[in-house]
């Protein structure tokens, strides 16, 4: 049988973890720099024209050095005329932009679409899902997005209508289906592993077999985590998965709308005995990524994530609120904001007045970033932020985190302070803030640009070990590019332009900046 895409040519199975960067950065400080993940788990949604990229999605080949992501594409919920436009290019102008995005990161990615698709809480009508799935691909294979592999996710290893959803021709009857998946791929939240029928449909479509989603939350009594653990693992190889990733997440966080306040808490890393316990299990069944590759995320924090609700005027801040990791020597603090539960999904740190400030403590000799994921910022309002005696305004909202140079070289540890002023006297929401280690010996030179007529072109000499470079306008992401040269738009005389180098094993280096003359 020929390989699948990304298949491990050595018959073993790819280690992972999701679902939010903080979950999978804790499974990192607690794991064997030898045994690191391969895949990184994470979520999008394409249900309008106006596709917006996500920042944790953007700024991924970044935090996660030589990963491969797994992203589970939501479509249209519950929503047969919105699917319906989908799938017959009615959405085409975000779907272009989604595929284009997803290919300038540069890492493998498998493409969960419209994934737990069989499940009745996503509302998907199967014709509608089938056009959709259909035309989903058709746009990336044009779009030449060739480091995506399209995954055929069910909620369940064991619902044999799930074949209802199979993305055969729903015009001509053709049975083309398999060519539109490459892998296969089951979820599982509950202590029931018997996957025998589902390999059998792989295996009669020859296709490899992932599971999408795993974490101890649907309990049954007598099921503790080891147990699940040992059944878990044990189904892995005795079905021949050949990728998994674990959700390292606490599911009653979530709004009660959807269900999951009686799930269990999946989230192990804050408990030494449940951590050891999973690591045992990483035994050379599995696919690592081992210390040669970086791990760049120093500090990383979901604000306010263990709140279930605040009041209007929000809570005073506490850590413990927080879902946090970080590594000795670094440690934050937060003043003059409230912290606020939001819609549930994204709470965030709210500033009392047009201010947040923070105090970030890191060891001397680490040079880096401060990353900042802003809520609710628009191109026409103007932020200030400050660190130290330095100041970096910001009045273009890109597309991944703001990221400001956090440096304290030839000192000893200190705290650093920065404050987030916004301009337009409104309050600050920050969602997510981190501290990321640059690869201090990696730096493009010879930044220059020049004006050609109704556009801008960069150009750099290149970075030996890079395999693609991050372009930034006014501290944040822009776009991706392995050329060494980049055409952007006219820009305002003042503005920052920065090009950074990544490696796929030692991440982001440090950013060249050049500035627009006015």
């Amino acid at each position: 049988m020929s390989q699948g895409k990304f298949e491990p040519i050595n018959g073993k199975c790819y280690s992972g973890t999701g679902q939010s960067v903080v979950s999978m950065i804790e499974m990192m400080h607690h794991i064997d720099h030898n045994r690191k993940p391969v895949i990184f788990a994470l979520y999008d949604t394409i249900d309008s024209e106006n596709y917006a990229i996500k920042p944790d999605i953007f700024e991924a080949h970044n935090l996660f050095p030589g990963g491969y992501l797994q992203i589970g594409l939501a479509l249209p919920l519950h929503n047969d005329q919105g699917l319906e436009a989908l799938g017959t290019g009615g959405y085409d102008a975000g779907l272009i932009k989604l595929a284009r995005a997803y290919k300038s990161t540069g890492l493998p990615i498998f493409l969960r679409i419209g994934y737990e698709f069989d499940g009745e809480w996503n509302g998907y009508a199967p014709k509608h899902f089938i056009r959709a799935y259909r035309h989903i691909v058709d746009v990336f294979r044009q779009e030449g997005v060739d480091n995506a592999a399209f995954v055929w996710n069910t909620y369940v290893c064991d619902n044999k209508e799930m074949v209802k959803w199979f993305p055969n021709d729903p015009e001509s009857n053709q049975q083309d289906g398999e060519d539109y998946i490459d892998w296969f791929s089951y979820n599982t939240v509950t202590p029931k592993f018997e996957a025998g029928w589902f390999m059998e449909q792989a295996e009669l479509h020859h296709k490899p077999v992932m599971i999408g989603e795993a974490s101890y939350a649907i309990l049954k009594e007598g099921i503790t985590f080891e147990k699940w653990m040992d059944a878990f693992f044990s189904s892995i190889k005795q079905w021949g998965v050949k990728g998994y990733q674990y959700i390292n997440w606490d599911w009653s966080v979530y709004p009660e709308v959807t269900n999951w306040l009686d799930w269990g808490c999946g989230r192990y890393t804050p408990d030494q005995e449940k951590t050891a316990y999973y690591n045992s299990f990483l035994d050379d069944y599995f696919i690592y990524r081992d210390h040669t590759y970086a791990q760049p995320v120093k500090l990383f924090v979901h604000c306010a994530r263990g709140l279930k609700e605040a009041d209007p005027d929000g809570v005073n801040w506490c850590k413990e609120k927080d879902h946090y990791s970080l590594e000795p020597g670094y440690h934050y603090e937060v003043f003059d904001a409230a912290m606020k539960y939001g819609d549930g999904w994204k709470p965030y740190w709210q500033s009392l007045n047009n201010h947040i400030r923070i105090n970030i403590t890191k060891p001397n000799k680490i040079e880096g970033y401060l990353i900042l994921d802003l809520l609710h910022f628009q191109d026409e309002e103007q932020l200030v932020i400050t660190v130290g005696e330095q100041t970096y305004p910001i009045y273009y909202k890109g597309n991944g985190y703001i990221k400001i140079p956090l440096n304290n070289i030839g000192h000893e540890a200190e705290t650093i302070g920065v404050t987030i002023a916004h301009m337009n006297h409104k309050v600050v929401k920050l969602h997510q803030i981190g501290f990321v280690e640059a690869a201090k010996d990696m730096r493009v030179e010879d930044l220059c640009y020049e004006e050609q007529g109704e556009t801008i072109l960069l150009k750099w000499q290149g970075v030996g070990e890079a395999y693609t470079y991050n372009v930034y306008v006014n501290h944040w992401l822009y776009d991706m590019t392995d050329d060494l040269s980049y055409s952007l738009k006219p820009l305002a005389g003042g503005t920052v332009i920065s090009v950074s180098p990544v490696s796929k094993t030692k991440g982001e280096g440090l950013l060249s900046h050049i500035q627009i003359k006015s």
